[in-house]
């Protein structure tokens, strides 16, 4: 008879850990309370994640693949604050990544029609974007990005961006004469989080994209791939 009623207080009540667990804030549900010490997530990778099936909208892992905190909402996963509107911008984290490739040694295989330019080297990255082959960059969040890339090459021929499978026909770029880079700089928007982005020779082409090595001296020439989260 006395544990009942006890019980019933509780959760009228709230329930409070830490300081001062005789003080709980009457809009809570749980209040946790102290100066030295914080709370403890669950962490995961980005495989773990992404293997998780049913999960409910509002929960909250740590990433520790990208050191990001991920939200489930009806969309999916998404970082957060750097996906969330409204933040404190001093408190977000900015999200970027630029991938590239020395010529030689890098792509020393033509690129053929259907085929990726591959940008196995990492300059600098942040929050939340990867690569899971040197050619594919996988952007965690579904958002609004801007994508610049620069190749150079021997051939006349085009480069496109491709997202998730399908060229954005769009973001197509060539030239016609010459041995001289192709470049591009687009702003894309992702509806779905871990989208896959590749700069491709369109499946349609007639001709391999020979990646120009060291063009114009005698120094390995770069190709680059600078996305931005905006």
């Amino acid at each position: 008879m006395v544990i009942f009623p006890c019980m019933n207080c509780i959760h009228a009540q709230g329930v409070k850990i830490g300081n001062n667990t005789t003080v709980v804030n009457t809009n809570s549900l749980l209040e946790l309370e102290s100066t030295g010490k914080g709370v403890l997530l669950p962490r995961s990778t980005t495989g773990q994640i992404n293997a998780m099936t049913s999960v409910p909208k509002g929960m909250l892992i740590f990433n520790t693949t990208d050191s990001a905190l991920y939200l489930k909402r009806d969309t999916g996963w998404v970082v957060i604050p750097v996906s969330q509107r409204g933040v404190d911008p001093t408190l977000q984290t900015p999200v970027y990544g630029d991938f590239y490739a020395l010529m030689p040694p890098d792509n020393l295989v033509p690129v053929f029609p259907g085929g990726s330019v591959k940008f196995p080297q990492t300059s600098s990255v942040s929050g939340g974007m990867l690569y899971i082959w040197p050619g594919t960059i996988v952007l965690a969040a579904a958002g609004t990005y801007q994508v610049m890339f620069q190749v150079s090459v021997n051939e006349p021929g085009q480069l496109v961006v491709v997202l998730n499978g399908v060229e954005l026909q769009n973001t197509v770029a060539g030239r016609a004469t010459g041995t001289t880079q192709i470049t591009g700089m687009y702003i894309i928007t992702t509806t779905v989080p871990f989208s896959q982005l590749e700069i491709r020779n369109p499946a349609q082409a007639s001709v391999a994209l020979t990646i120009t090595p060291n063009a114009g001296g005698v120094h390995p020439v770069s190709a680059h791939l600078v996305i931005i989260k905006l």
